[in-house]
């Protein structure tokens, strides 16, 4: 059976375990890119990173002795504090992308040489990124959302997604319209479910398709009051235990 989640970072430990309790099928996975940005030169991708990492069989070793090195060269931003294998990977989809593949396909790429049971691929390949309205005295400016996140700036008032094409790529639209069950994992409402839905296509596919979408709790999220709402037909769950039920019945 195909199975497709739309996930973030704060969704990996769910994924995995989902995972887990269904060999054998097809699952996909579509990651927000709110917080993807380039850093040092390098594709950063957050939540498709932190998916990745979390549907290893074996965690990579946490070592940060390149964001170690960075710091003390005075580096910025230094809120950006990768691991070595995060790094890695970034290296490489850079390298990749520079050589004319797409994300969508570099990041399933990447599932395939890690050896996952899932595929991971983003809902977007263009830049979508989110960036909060903060106050600054009397003025008010945009801060990527990671940055907030990271260091704690002033109260976010709005949100504002800085995009060159906000439409999603036709790997994740594929995936929800082929799913035979489509699930949001639990996601910030705002960090990665608001963006998420935002994306170009996405929504209408998700409200075309047949059978409701399997929605879990949320989680939790600092943002939250700037959130869309769903407005989706949707099946509460509790776990992905219940998804694996739901998936067998």
């Amino acid at each position: 059976m195909r199975v497709t989640v739309l996930a973030g970072a704060e969704s990996a430990p769910f994924v995995r375990e989902l995972a887990s309790l269904l060999p054998g099928h097809d699952l996909t996975v579509v990651a927000s890119v709110a917080r993807d940005q380039w850093v040092h030169g390098l594709k950063r991708t957050p939540d498709a990173d932190a998916l990745l990492d979390g549907l290893r069989a074996e965690p990579a070793p946490a070592t940060s002795r390149v964001a170690e090195e960075l710091a003390a060269l005075g580096a910025e931003p230094r809120w950006a504090h990768d691991d070595d294998a995060t790094l890695a990977r970034q290296v490489l989809r850079t390298e990749l992308l520079a050589a004319g593949f797409g994300l969508a396909e570099v990041t399933a790429a990447l599932s395939s040489r890690l050896g996952l049971p899932a595929t991971v691929v983003p809902v977007s390949e263009h830049r979508t990124e989110l960036h909060v309205v903060v106050a600054d005295g009397d003025d008010r400016r945009a801060v990527h959302v990671e940055e907030h996140l990271a260091i704690g700036t002033a109260a976010a008032e709005a949100l504002v997604v800085v995009s060159t094409d906000d439409s999603a790529c036709d790997a994740a639209l594929a995936a929800v319209r082929d799913a035979d069950v489509v699930v949001l994992a639990p996601v910030g409402p705002t960090v990665t479910r608001t963006p998420l839905l935002r994306a170009g296509g996405l929504r209408d596919a998700l409200a075309a398709r047949p059978q409701p979408l399997l929605a879990a709790p949320e989680a939790d999220d600092p943002l939250a009051s700037l959130a869309d709402p769903l407005d989706l037909p949707a099946t509460a769950i509790g776990s992905a235990a219940d998804v694996a039920a739901a998936v067998r019945a």
